[in-house]
């Protein structure tokens, strides 16, 4: 099934360096969060990834960035159920837009930790959401 799309909104909605936790030279560890959201109003998908950056569990970094993609009409109707209000994106399109959002997330990092302390800490592995993304996702209207 081919959903059609356009992005309309990239959103940077947390980004924070706390002072005086980063350390050149000691490993640090990641925490990340993947949500769905969507809107009754609008065919509207926002895709949010939350990165946590720490150092001996202490955080030092944290981005929270968000995709906001508009699904064409036709498409809406195929995965929208107006009953359960409820959206059921499939597993591939999940997939794709989590991928998308983390890579305008690595982005929005580099440009933002360029030329500080933090930058070659901050640099992602690249991810492959096809293995974390293991079924379809249903996302239930928020109330």
């Amino acid at each position: 099934m081919n959903l059609e799309y356009k992005l309309v909104n990239i959103l940077t909605e947390q980004f924070a360096i706390i002072d005086n936790v980063y350390k050149e030279g000691i490993e640090s560890s990641t925490k990340a969060t993947l949500g769905y959201n969507f809107a009754e109003a609008a065919p509207l998908i926002k895709t949010s990834i939350k990165i946590e950056l720490l150092q001996d569990e202490k955080l030092f970094l944290i981005i929270q960035t968000a995709c906001v993609f508009e699904i064409e009409d036709e498409s809406w109707n195929v995965i929208y159920d107006n009953s359960s209000l409820t959206v059921t994106l499939p597993k591939s399109f999940a997939s794709f837009l989590a991928t998308f959002t983390m890579n305008t997330t690595h982005g929005i990092l580099h440009a933002k930790t360029e030329g500080l302390p933090v930058h070659s800490a901050v640099i992602l592995p690249l991810t492959s959401f096809e293995e974390i993304v293991k079924e379809d996702v249903v996302i239930v209207l928020a109330k």
